[in-house]
């Protein structure tokens, strides 16, 4: 089973918060361990507002390089709609870009799966 990482983890990584994922993770083999173009949108957002603008987007990108980035396509779309209907009607509202993040997950069978349309990160 695939793991995907959300923006959480990744700063979370990136900000030597929580050491214990990073030797977790580098045990894992790099098919294993993906994430989500939304993601990596969040990341590059946050890094481009920085403090240190010129250098956060290298940290990112030294992070993301060996990680599978999985696409938002038709299928993720459609899984998006019907999850955010869903939470809409009947459960706790969350972001949407955690909507969009959590119908990726799904669409490519991660427990957040195969590669469907993805690529390295």
């Amino acid at each position: 089973m695939r793991l995907l990482l959300d923006t959480n983890a990744c700063i979370a990584i990136l900000k030597g918060i929580a050491p214990e994922l990073r030797p977790g993770l580098a045990a894992e083999p790099t098919d294993r361990i993906v994430t989500s173009a939304v993601v990596r949108a969040e990341l590059m957002y946050g890094a481009a507002k920085s403090q240190a603008p010129e250098k956060t987007p290298l940290q990112v990108e030294a992070l993301l390089q060996s990680m599978v980035c999985l696409s938002f396509d038709e299928a993720t779309a459609d899984l998006y709609g019907t999850i955010r209907s869903h939470l809409d009607r009947t459960g706790p509202p969350i972001g949407p870009n955690d909507v969009l993040i959590a119908a990726t997950a799904l669409a490519n069978g991660t427990r957040d799966a195969g590669p469907r349309s993805s690529r390295r990160c």
